[in-house]
């Protein structure tokens, strides 16, 4: 018989805003993969959708935990799998080396 992990239905986290670099504490629910998340936080704070040039603007999720480390999230992976109770996130423009 294999043991079977239980995982919180949320995870509490920190969430700052790329602009304005409030902080606000949210819950997101731990099925939810990463460019799902990614996708509702960049609604939800009103990040633009179009870069200056008027171009389709994606946006990337990172976290820093409390140890000081930092990490660029894999969009396929759950936010149960990559995000520790009270990690912060932030939603920043992803950049493409050479595409000015």
């Amino acid at each position: 018989m294999t043991a079977l992990t239980l995982q919180a239905p949320h995870v509490k986290a920190r969430l700052r805003h790329f602009v304005s670099r409030a902080v606000a504490e949210i819950e997101l629910p731990a099925f939810w993969s990463v460019q799902d998340a990614t996708q509702e936080l960049v609604r939800a704070i009103e990040l633009p959708l179009v870069d200056a040039q008027n171009r389709r603007q994606a946006w990337e999720l990172f976290v820093r935990r409390a140890d000081g480390t930092a990490e660029r999230l894999r969009p396929s992976s759950t936010i149960g799998e990559s995000v520790r109770e009270l990690d912060e996130l932030e939603a920043m423009p992803e950049v493409m080396p050479g595409a000015w």
